[in-house]
């Protein structure tokens, strides 16, 4: 996901936890964040002080978290499962994704990026 968003132009922040780092950056990000540290909201908010265009939430509880992030106007696309509401103006789109071949895999991923890509310059994947 890293590679696709960057091969568009889109500035890339990561999180995992502080072990694998280093291979978010090697893919590409231009930061990563640990989320299983409080503070990985105010990195994020340093890095981009408006918030982030958009957010793919991957794993669990962090469609909720990811909104703090997303600027007015931004969009959280939810492939973790987690049912999510939104008090301000963003976009949220909630995917499912039950795969059983690589090629709804790779099916899956383009329907991902052409969701959080479209006019976005700045995106959280986590």
């Amino acid at each position: 996901m890293i590679q696709l968003a960057k091969n568009r132009g889109i500035r890339v922040i990561g999180s995992a936890s502080s072990k694998n780092h280093d291979q978010l950056l090697l893919m590409g990000a231009e930061k990563a964040v640990d989320d299983s540290n409080s503070g990985w909201k105010d990195q994020i908010k340093q890095w981009m002080p408006e918030g982030v265009d958009a957010a793919l939430a991957i794993r669990r509880r962090t469609g909720t978290d990811s909104i703090e992030v997303v600027k007015n106007g931004g969009k959280v696309v939810v492939v973790s499962g987690n049912q999510v509401g939104v008090a301000r103006k963003i976009t949220v789109e909630q995917m499912q994704h039950q795969i059983s071949t690589k090629d709804a895999v790779g099916k899956l991923v383009k329907e991902i990026v052409e969701k959080v890509a479209p006019g976005n310059r700045a995106c959280l994947l986590v």
